[in-house]
């Protein structure tokens, strides 16, 4: 029998997160296309998205319609650094 994986730390999570958005250049928010390919639960999705906005480190261009301040559907993009 195989043990569990590892758990991702919540730092590893961030940087899988802020990878695959800026792999897509904007993405409209769906925390189910995220979960999928990061393996991260859809719930720590949306709240380290949430955090990564209160970061800086993601912005909303666009606001979706729906969820904590809009984020479901909304429209993200990594924050470039100048």
């Amino acid at each position: 029998i195989q043990g569990e994986p590892e758990e991702q730390t919540e730092e590893e999570k961030k940087e899988l997160i802020l990878n695959f958005i800026e792999e897509r250049g904007e993405f409209a928010y769906k925390a189910g296309e995220v979960s999928e390919s990061t393996g991260i639960e859809t719930s720590d999705c949306t709240r380290i998205i949430i955090n990564l906005i209160e970061e800086n480190k993601i912005k909303m261009k666009k606001k979706g319609k729906s969820g904590k301040n809009g984020i479901y559907g909304s429209l993200l993009e990594v924050v470039t650094e100048a």
